[in-house]
This record gives structure tokens, sequence and C-alpha cells, in this order.
């Protein structure tokens, strides 16, 4: 008897899954992931390098490889030029201990869009 309940349990689960599974929205979501990874690549190969400041980290809600995308909030020191806010995505746990809000950080940006911002 509790076989039967458990099987008819799991399958009113599965259905479940089912009604709330979006295929869509889970291909734009690895779309973006997968544009952010390539400009990071980008910024890694040819991005001007700088020191900046950890200003925030705030936690996406997303997950890769179930390690934690968060954002990072920092203050770009270009040399020679005039500080800069930006906005970096990193993941995974490792790098945590060193984004202490008031850290410093290597990074690379674009200039021709200092928005556009990796760490080093």
């Amino acid at each position: 008897m509790g076989f039967f309940k458990d099987l008819r349990k799991v399958s009113k689960m599965g259905k479940e899954m089912a009604e709330d599974f979006d295929p869509a929205a889970q291909m734009r979501t690895a779309n973006e992931q997968m544009q952010q990874m390539t400009t990071q690549n980008q910024l890694a190969a040819t991005g001007l390098v700088a020191t900046a400041t950890v200003n925030a980290l705030r936690d996406t809600g997303t997950q890769i490889n179930y390690q934690p995308v968060l954002e990072v909030d920092v203050t770009v020191l270009p040399d020679g030029g005039a500080p800069f806010p930006a906005t970096a995505t990193v993941n995974g746990h490792a790098i945590l201990a060193s984004l202490t809000p008031g850290s410093t950080v290597s990074v690379r940006y674009d200039p021709a869009d200092p928005s556009v911002v990796a760490l080093a």
C-alpha cells in the first residue's frame, strides 16, 4: 500500500514540475550567461588593466555549476583617467574572500565602453 501511495506522490510531483517548466526562459537565461562569459573572455584578452575598489556585492540568484553568480559594484581607477563606477559579474565561492567592500582588486575594462568590466 505504501509503495503505490509513494508512486502516486512522485507522479503528482512530476506533473507539477512539468507545469512550471519553461524551456524558452531557460534558453534565454543560458544565452545571457553565454554572452556574459564571451564578454569576460574578450576583456581578458584585450581589456585595459586598472585597479578598482569594491563597493558592494550582490547575489544574482543564478548558479553556474552549483556556484553562485555575483554582481560586484566597483569604482575603477584607471591610470591617468578619472575614476568611474562599473559592475562586474563573478562566479564561485573561492573569490568571495577577496571581495569585501573597500578591498582593492585588479580589473580589465573596455576603453570604448568603460561600463564593461571583468575582474582580472
